[in-house]
C-alpha cells in the first residue's frame, strides 16, 4: 500500500514539472509583476537616429614619438626637386603630403629616390611613405597600400606636329563633305539671287532683257560677280526692286564669303598641322621613349613594344622636340604640364588617353593602423582644400599665374633636405 501510494505521489511530481516546462526554443515568459526594462536612452534601433559620432574619436591615438622615412622621386608636376629659383621639393603630391603632415602633425625625414627605384624601396621598407605621382594599380596594391585617390591622371601620348601641305593632301581636303557643303551653298545662294534679279529686271533691262534662258544666264553672271565684290559693271541694275535685290545679295553674299574664307583656311590650317602619332596603333611604327620606373614604360612592357628609356621625362621630351623621338608615352599630367612649358607649338598631347587612372600616396605594409587611417582621411581633405585646386590650376596651365615665380609660396612648398638635417619651410 506504501509502495502504490509512493508511484501515485511520483507520478503527481512529474506531471505537475511537465505543465510548466517551456518548449524548446520558446522565448522566456516575463511575470506579470516585472515590467519589461526600457531601451537604453544611446542605443541606436531602426528607424531612431543614430547619436552623433565625430570621425576622429573613433579612430586610436597615434603615436606621437613616430618619425617617418618619406622617399620622394623627381617627377613633375607631381614632386619637383629643389633648384635655385625654388630651394624645396613642391608640386601636386607635395603639396598634398605638406598638407597631411601640417594637419596631423608628423615628424619625418626625407629620402630622394630615382623613380625606377622608389617603388621597391617601398616594398621592402627601406622607406614608409612614397610621395610622387603613382598610380593606384592592381601591380602596386599587391606589394604595398595606397591612400585614396587626391588626383586623376592616366597614360597618354606625346608627339611631334609636322607640315602636310602637299597637293594631295590639299586636294582631298578641299574635296570633303565641310567645304563641298559650303561650296554648294555658295553656287546655289548665287543662283537664287541671281534668278530674283531677273524676275525684278527682265522687262527693262537690255542685257537680260529676251529669252528666259539667256536672261537667266546674265543674271548669274551678274550674281557672281557681285559676290566677290569684283564689280565690273557690264550689268547693273536700273528698277527699284532691282537695285533692293542687289543691295540684300551685297550683304547677304559679305556673310558667306567671309565664313566660306574662315572654313577653308581652318581646314587647310589642320591639314597642314598633323600629329606624327595620331593613337596606340601608330605606336608600332614609332620611334619612342618614356621615362624608367614610369607608368608608361609599364604599359609599353605590357603592350610588347619597344621603348628607349630615359633618366627624366624632360629629356625625353627634348628628344622629341629635337625630332629624334616620334613619341613619348608616360602620365598624362606630367607629359600636358611639360607640353606647356615647353615652348615650342610643334608638340602635342593627344587629347585621348591610352589609359586613365587615380593618383594616391603609397605606404609600406605593417604601418600602424591608425596613422594610415588618419593620413587616408588627410589626403583626402587635402585633395578638396583650395590651396591644392589653385595650385593644380596654375601648373597645368589654367591660369596666367607661373608656378614657382609668382603667388604666394606656402601653397607650394613642402620640404628642402640639406646634408645631415631636414629642414620644412
Amino acid at each position: 500500500m506504501s509502495i502504490a501510494a509512493g508511484l501515485t505521489a511520483m507520478i503527481a511530481a512529474l506531471a505537475s514539472a511537465g505543465a510548466h516546462r517551456q518548449a524548446p526554443g520558446a522565448p522566456p515568459q516575463a511575470s506579470a509583476a516585472e515590467p519589461t526594462p526600457a531601451p537604453a536612452a544611446d542605443t541606436a534601433h531602426f528607424g531612431e537616429r543614430a547619436p552623433v559620432l565625430r570621425i576622429g574619436d573613433a579612430l586610436p591615438v597615434i603615436d606621437p614619438s613616430v618619425r617617418l622615412r618619406v622617399g620622394i622621386a623627381d617627377l613633375p608636376p607631381w614632386t619637383i626637386p629643389p633648384s635655385e629659383k625654388v630651394p624645396y621639393w613642391s608640386g601636386l603630391a607635395a603639396q598634398a603630403w605638406k598638407d597631411v603632415t601640417t594637419e596631423l602633425k608628423l615628424d619625418y625625414e626625407v629620402v630622394q629616390l630615382s623613380l625606377d627605384d622608389a617603388t621597391d624601396a617601398l616594398a621592402k621598407g627601406q622607406v614608409d611613405v612614397l610621395v610622387t605621382g603613382l598610380a593606384i594599380h592592381p601591380e602596386n596594391l599587391v606589394r604595398f597600400t595606397m591612400t585614396p585617390p587626391f588626383d586623376l591622371s592616366g597614360i597618354s601620348i606625346a608627339t611631334r606636329i609636322h607640315s602636310n601641305l602637299s597637293f594631295r593632301s590639299v586636294i582631298n581636303r578641299v574635296a570633303s563633305v565641310e567645304l563641298a557643303s559650303w561650296l554648294l551653298m555658295l553656287v546655289g545662294s548665287t543662283f537664287v539671287f541671281g534668278c530674283l534679279f531677273w524676275a525684278a529686271e527682265r522687262r527693262r533691262n537690255p542685257p537680260i532683257e529676251g529669252p528666259a534662258a539667256r536672261g537667266i544666264r546674265e543674271s548669274f553672271w551678274w550674281s557672281a560677280v557681285t559676290l566677290t565684290t569684283v564689280g565690273y559693271g557690264d550689268r547693273v541694275p536700273v528698277t527699284r526692286s532691282g537695285r533692293i535685290v542687289a543691295m540684300v545679295w551685297m550683304a547677304v553674299g559679305f556673310v558667306l564669303i567671309t565664313v566660306s574664307a574662315g572654313v577653308v583656311t581652318s581646314t587647310l590650317t589642320v591639314a597642314s598641322l598633323q600629329p606624327v602619332v595620331t593613337g596606340a596603333t601608330g605606336l608600332a611604327r614609332a620611334k619612342i621613349g618614356t621615362m624608367k620606373g614610369s607608368t608608361g614604360e609599364a604599359y609599353l612592357q605590357r603592350t610588347e613594344l619597344k621603348s628607349l628609356r630615359f633618366e627624366s621625362f624632360e629629356e625625353a621630351m627634348r628628344e622629341l622636340a629635337a625630332e629624334r623621338l616620334d613619341a613619348v608615352v608616360g602620365s598624362t599630367t606630367t607629359l600636358v604640364f611639360l607640353a606647356e612649358r615647353s615652348g615650342g607649338r610643334h608638340v602635342t598631347v593627344l587629347p585621348r588617353p591610352l589609359v586613365r587612372d587615380f593618383v594616391g600616396i603609397a605606404m609600406r605594409f605593417g604601418l600602424d593602423p591608425a596613422l594610415e587611417k588618419r593620413i587616408d582621411l588627410a589626403v583626402l581633405k587635402a585633395a578638396q582644400s583650395p590651396e591644392y585646386r589653385a595650385l593644380r590650376a596654375t601648373m597645368m596651365g589654367q591660369t596666367d599665374t607661373v608656378a614657382g615665380e609668382t603667388g604666394d609660396s606656402d601653397t607650394r612648398q613642402l620640404i628642402y633636405t640639406a646634408p645631415g638635417r631636414t629642414m620644412r619651410p
